[in-house]
């Protein structure tokens, strides 16, 4: 089974092929073309962009479409925007709607990682702070004087000591088992209780970057020819437990003859957004619907990364505050044991 290409190298070939597109060249050989240049005329036959446009000619030459001959290498949101180009007879116009998806979902997933990066950098540093001041610094002064007899600062140090040794591992698997709980209820907690529970964070987080990432999807495939309803009930195959209920739903509704937005508000889930709804029920009554949500998925994509971006801004400064707030105490504790303690130990 072939391996999917990664973002950078499907961006590489979407480009090339882009540009013979807009040059006239034929799509099969504009595939033969691109790998005699990848293989480097056939000295590297492995490299993955040769052997893509080699499974892709070979298809080609059975009489296969496009996107099917490239549907191993390629995500089933590109190979459907490449197929409905073939429809419309408008390649070059895909190549780049599909560059224009896989940067998007990039640009979203730097954003994610960014506001990730921040907190776990700040626990995994309050985490090493404490464990040095509860298993290295607390236990050596301990040597010089029984903590039962430290005061101020000094019994404050002790505590937080106490609580870390005692009480830590049981805090940092709870930690884990949550982290570990919401990831896995994210994608495949569907309904109940999770349409509650989309209102906080992580699954308001999870709902707001996954409804950015569905509203670009549909306007990159109706702008590429599709059909609303076929888009959708594509994206329904191809989604996770969570997603399908929510894209079932607004299918049903629209067969029921509202337009996207009154189906999506009808649903109940205040999905992608509550504050999004109404917007996208007035561009979907209005001529160029495709155009409209286009535009607004990209401001939407773009409020939801800087939204991500902040929040980890804000974590970053909060975790700050703690490592400060720590080695503050750390600070009084020791001063305090060193005028009273050790002083008191020499007597």
């Amino acid at each position: 089974m072939a391996k999917k290409l990664s973002s950078n190298l499907r961006i590489e070939l979407f480009r090339s092929l882009k540009m013979m597109a807009r040059g006239k060249v034929q799509t099969y050989g504009a595939l033969r073309k691109l790998h005699e240049q990848y293989s480097s005329g056939g000295k590297k036959p492995k490299n993955p962009l040769a052997m893509a446009a080699e499974e892709a000619i070979a298809g080609m030459a059975s009489g296969e479409p496009l996107a099917q001959s490239l549907g191993s290498w390629i995500p089933e949101s590109e190979a459907s925007i490449l197929a409905a180009g073939e429809r419309s007879g408008d390649l070059a116009k895909a190549y780049q709607d599909a560059i224009n998806l896989i940067k998007r979902q990039q640009r979203m997933s730097r954003a994610i990682w960014g506001g990730l990066a921040y907190p776990i950098f700040m626990m995994v540093m309050i985490c090493v702070f404490l464990s040095l001041i509860s298993y290295m610094v607390v236990p050596a002064f301990a040597r010089m004087s029984p903590m039962e007899n430290w005061t101020g600062g000094a019994a404050a140090l002790a505590a937080v000591a106490t609580l870390v040794t005692s009480y830590g591992i049981f805090v940092l698997i709870g930690m884990a088992g949550l982290i570990v709980a919401g990831t896995y209820s994210a994608s495949r907690w569907a309904g109940g209780w999770r349409i509650k529970l989309d209102e906080i964070p992580p699954w308001s987080i999870y709902r707001r970057v996954h409804g950015a990432i569905f509203l670009a999807n549909v306007a990159v495939m109706l702008r590429s020819g599709s059909q609303l309803m076929d888009v959708l009930l594509f994206l329904q195959r191809n989604a996770n437990p969570w997603l399908r209920l929510r894209i079932q739903d607004t299918i049903y509704g629209i067969g029921q003859g509202h337009n996207m937005g009154e189906a999506l508000i009808d649903a109940g889930y205040n999905f992608p957004s509550k504050d999004a709804l109404p917007f996208i029920s007035i561009i979907a009554e209005q001529e160029g619907f495709e155009v409209g949500l286009a535009e607004f998925s990209e401001e939407w994509l773009n409020t939801t990364t800087e939204k991500m971006e902040d929040a980890g801004k804000v974590a970053f400064v909060i975790g700050i505050v703690l490592i400060v707030v720590i080695l503050g105490l750390v600070q009084v504790g020791l001063f305090s044991l060193q005028n009273n303690l050790i002083p008191s130990s020499r007597l």
